[in-house]
């Protein structure tokens, strides 16, 4: 029973990463999108997800898409209300 046990945690961590490296896909290319408000959405609802454990930081931290989206999210001219944007995610209560 120990080995069936332990084959179903391994299968759902590696669903879970699964799922986890599909949402980071979809997203990545809505956070460097030309339009300012579809980036901002992606952005919510990344922060949605984390703030809710539907991802981990360290899902994120593992997909070099999603870094390098996020990195880029800074690069947009019409990011002018970055700063504004940054505190509102990382601090929501505020």
């Amino acid at each position: 029973m120990g080995n069936a046990a332990a084959a179903a945690a391994t299968t759902a961590a590696i669903a879970t990463a699964a799922a986890a490296a599909a949402t980071l896909a979809s997203l990545a290319p809505k956070l460097r999108h030309e339009l300012l408000e579809v980036r901002e959405r992606a952005l919510h609802a990344l922060a949605f997800k984390l703030d809710n454990a539907l991802l981990l930081d360290s899902d994120v931290g593992k997909s070099d898409a999603a870094l390098r989206s996020l990195l880029e999210w800074f690069n947009h001219a019409d990011t002018g209300a970055r700063e504004a944007q940054v505190h509102q995610v990382s601090c929501p209560e505020c």
